[in-house]
């Protein structure tokens, strides 16, 4: 079986383009709480720190993520494709 790694990509990077937009927007209504979860999801103390949700934020972290999967993923489903044995 092929993997359509154009499409591959497009897909990992718009669902985390889209994870990203979550995650800004829960930092963006409840900082405090959002740095209370993410420390207990890495098990580290965040307590000192305290992000703050900005458009330029956003967008570099829509952009980064999306672009970044995006490729990574392509990437892995171009050597995948190449690495199958018939």
């Amino acid at each position: 079986m092929q993997l359509d790694a154009r499409g591959f990509g497009i897909a990992a990077g718009t669902t985390a383009a889209a994870l990203s937009a979550v995650c800004w927007a829960v930092i963006a209504v409840a900082p405090r709480a959002a740095t209370q979860l993410f420390g207990m999801m890495i098990h580290v103390d965040l307590g000192n720190l305290l992000r703050a949700a900005t458009v330029p934020s956003f967008v570099v972290g829509v952009v980064c993520w999306g672009v970044g999967t995006g490729l990574v993923f392509g990437f892995g489903a171009w050597v995948y494709n190449r690495m199958q044995i018939t």
